[in-house]
């Protein structure tokens, strides 16, 4: 739903990993749905306590610093595995899509806080080879996880 708070479980169990959320439950309400948003738009508030946030998206966002950061400008095995590990420790999430999970074994989706156009969000995506750094521009009703990082 729009504007709402939504996590996913299955089987009425919430995964031991944490939940799953729709970007507009991440960004608390503040992220918008509709025309009158452009692509890029930053919410304004989030999921996260204060004196945290939701890491920015697209080629420029903090999530491209971070991976950046962790492998120079390899985008590949060693930032993946540097993701994964202390003190990082991203995990394979997967994400929900409807009342299904996807990719839970090998693939980790987090939330950023950009939009991507009327139902579109970036994320974090990565895998045992690959890490696409908050550039993946997806649906807004998925579910994926929430990582807050640090200052305001």
């Amino acid at each position: 739903t729009n504007n709402t708070a939504s996590s996913y479980s299955k089987s009425g169990n919430v995964y031991s990993y944490g939940n799953y959320y729709n970007w507009y439950s991440s960004t608390a309400g503040h992220g918008k749905y509709g025309s009158s948003y452009s692509s890029g738009y930053i919410a304004p508030g989030d999921i996260c306590p204060a004196g945290w946030h939701l890491p920015t998206g697209k080629t420029s966002g903090e999530y491209n610093s971070l991976n950046t950061t962790l492998s120079g400008t390899d985008t590949g095995t060693t930032a993946s595995g540097n993701l994964r590990s202390y003190p990082n420790n991203f995990i394979y999430s997967g994400f929900a899509s409807g009342s299904s999970v996807y990719s839970r074994s090998g693939d980790g989706y987090y939330w950023s806080s950009s939009a991507g156009g009327n139902d579109l969000a970036y994320d974090l995506s990565f895998g045992s080879t690959y890490v696409n750094s908050g550039t993946g521009n997806v649906s807004k009703h998925d579910g994926r996880m929430a990582r807050c990082v640090a200052g305001v």
